[in-house]
């Protein structure tokens, strides 16, 4: 008899030890999804502030992504190229207004010279490097932009 209540004594303490470990990874958990959520928050915020600063941006924005679709763009962008963000979002540059983007310098500064920069802080009184390109945008005449 003394035998068993033994095991059952081991078995009990058993128990406890793992359910009070469950109870300290359940409460791991809880604070995991806690900060997941809170850091989900602050990075919906942090987006939100910055589409913010560059749609009321005067200069025309476009944001591109590693494959060069677009992103977003700023409402300068969208009145000054007279598009809509249901037509340029999502959608390669080349591709945008019938593909008047598809400029071999643009393809060029894209796809070549942007990709092998290597980026690095500018000295005080540096200049800031500016690729012209420069396009005949139908209906809309010439254009001309930098980009940085």
């Amino acid at each position: 008899m003394e035998d068993i209540s033994e095991k059952y004594d081991e078995l009990q303490a058993r128990y406890n030890q793992i359910s009070e470990l469950l109870r300290a990874t359940f409460d791991d958990v809880k604070l995991l999804q806690k900060e997941q959520e809170d850091t989900q928050h602050r990075l919906h915020d942090a987006h939100e502030f910055t589409e913010n600063i560059v749609d009321s941006m005067h200069d025309g924005y476009l944001v591109l992504d590693g494959n060069l679709t677009v992103v977003a763009a700023n409402r300068a962008f969208y009145s000054l190229f007279q598009v809509r963000s249901a037509e340029t979002v999502g959608r390669k540059i080349y591709e945008l207004g019938n593909n008047q983007w598809d400029i071999p310098r643009l393809r060029i500064l894209l796809e070549e010279i942007i990709p092998n920069c290597r980026f690095r802080r500018k000295a005080p009184g540096d200049s800031e490097t500016r690729y012209p390109v420069d396009s005949d945008v139908v209906s809309m005449g010439f254009r001309f932009m930098l980009s940085r």
